[in-house]
């Protein structure tokens, strides 16, 4: 089993030479790579080259030299993905007016491969090209043959399969490490399930067979967006407010000009019009404050879900919970489109198959094992039907949101979603099990803490 892990290193100055060197050479690369892609038939290609085909041809490049090997093929490996993505997404027409990958023009994360690498207790050496060396000796008179990472985390994985460290910043690199571990042995079915509905007020909503329990967990993520969306709303209505820019070249200067100044200053210079070529018309809607704003809401999503998973996995093993089921929406931001905005701009907004994937590599650490359900007509069966289908469903006893109503008894709407789920597993696995509703009516809250 992969696993992936990010962190913080901290690297000297030297360190920071090279990978800023390597960064750099990576983004001009990719930018070589994808010219040749975007205009392969005006320069005479008899097909679209692959990056097999790149490698090769590159190989003896400038930029290619100044990464080792496997950091260059697999720049070019990844650019050849996203072009694969970009040509499967145009002809399927999913996408209106997609773009193609488009050039870096910043320095990009560079990627050592396992070959490139060697890993012992905390510490992983890194191999160095040779043109690099050589260039950096000359440059900087720093002479290098290896860079060696350390960190404690290092010492608590086992085979490290592949490294992606971003330019370095503030003394630090953000470094990503891939790594393998034994592939679990699942836990055989002891007959406690617990099953999960989610939903956009409630992000999860879980019943327990066990121990004929529900509770809902993830609402302190729908405070999080709403608290970022305020934040953002505010940076973005300030930099609207600002004085828009425009970038001029005069003579192969940059030049700033405010607007209705791009004649005066013209003249002043005497030049004529063709001599000014205008860069950006159209106002910057970003800022530092902004980036700054969305770098942390990512942030503090990502570390949110994470913990929401590790509370249902910690759940589990505590309870001795063999398998967890959970509603299959693959699809769903597609399928339910008759909505309003609002319901639409909620749904797109929650991150469902992170939830997934995120939930399914921690409990099968744990030997738990995970299984998607289709999720058809559980919110409109009552939990005392024969079974979960069609002939059952009725809409009309969902009364309100949140509230369900069937023969005189009010229930939960996301717990009777979460019940129907575990129902229509046994159904489809043959297991003949039935299981309290007590625990439909009354729904506990946990709070998780950001």
């Amino acid at each position: 089993m992969l696993l992936a892990r990010k962190l913080q290193v901290e690297v000297t100055e030297e360190q920071c030479c090279y990978f800023s060197h390597m960064s750099y050479a990576a983004s001009k690369l990719w930018n070589l790579c994808n010219y040749e892609k975007y205009n392969w038939k005006e320069l005479g290609l008899e097909e679209f080259p692959n990056w097999y085909y790149q490698k090769k041809k590159w190989k003896n490049n400038f930029w290619y030299k100044l990464l080792p090997s496997q950091t260059a093929q697999e720049v070019c490996k990844v650019l050849d993905k996203s072009w694969k993505s970009y040509n499967t997404l145009t002809k399927k027409k999913r996408i209106k007016n997609r773009k193609p990958p488009s050039n870096k023009k910043t320095p990009m994360p560079i990627t050592y491969m396992q070959n490139g690498m060697k890993h012992n207790g905390d510490t992983v050496r890194l191999s160095l090209p040779i043109t690099l060396k050589q260039m950096v000796k000359e440059s900087n008179d720093i002479d290098k043959n290896f860079i060696y990472l350390q960190h404690k985390v290092f010492s608590q994985v086992g085979n490290i399969k592949q490294l992606m460290i971003f330019p370095p910043q503030n003394g630090r690199c953000d470094v990503v490490l891939n790594y393998e571990i034994e592939e679990p042995k699942l836990f055989p079915d002891n007959g406690k399930y617990l099953a999960i509905d989610l939903g956009i007020h409630n992000l999860a909503t879980c019943y327990d067979s066990a121990n004929s329990k529900t509770f809902i967990v993830g609402r302190e993520y729908l405070a999080i967006n709403h608290y970022f969306h305020k934040e953002i709303a505010k940076a973005q209505s300030a930099l609207a407010k600002k004085s828009i820019s425009q970038d001029y070249i005069l003579d192969g200067r940059g030049v700033s000009l405010d607007q209705g100044s791009a004649a005066t200053v013209s003249a002043e210079s005497r030049l004529s019009s063709d001599h000014v070529s205008v860069l950006a018309k159209q106002p910057q809607y970003t800022s530092k404050r902004l980036k700054n704003l969305y770098k942390k809401r990512n942030n503090s999503i990502q570390d949110y879900l994470h913990k929401l998973t590790k509370f249902i996995t910690n759940y589990c093993v505590k309870n001795e919970i063999n398998t967890v089921i959970i509603g299959d929406l693959t699809g769903i931001k597609n399928r339910i489109t008759n909505r309003d905005k609002k319901y639409n701009q909620k749904l797109h907004e929650l991150p469902y198959e992170k939830i997934r994937i995120l939930l399914e590599y921690k409990l099968a650490c744990k030997g738990i094992n995970f299984v998607l359900q289709n999720e058809c007509y559980t919110s409109q069966c009552a939990p005392n039907t024969p079974s979960v289908e069609r002939k059952y469903a009725n809409k009309l006893n969902r009364v309100q949101r949140g509230l369900y109503v069937s023969e005189g008894n009010i229930y939960n709407a996301d717990a009777v979603g979460a019940y129907n789920i575990l129902r229509k597993y046994c159904d489809e696995h043959g297991i003949k099990k039935t299981f309290s509703i007590k625990g439909l009516t009354s729904v506990k809250v946990f709070k998780i803490k950001k």
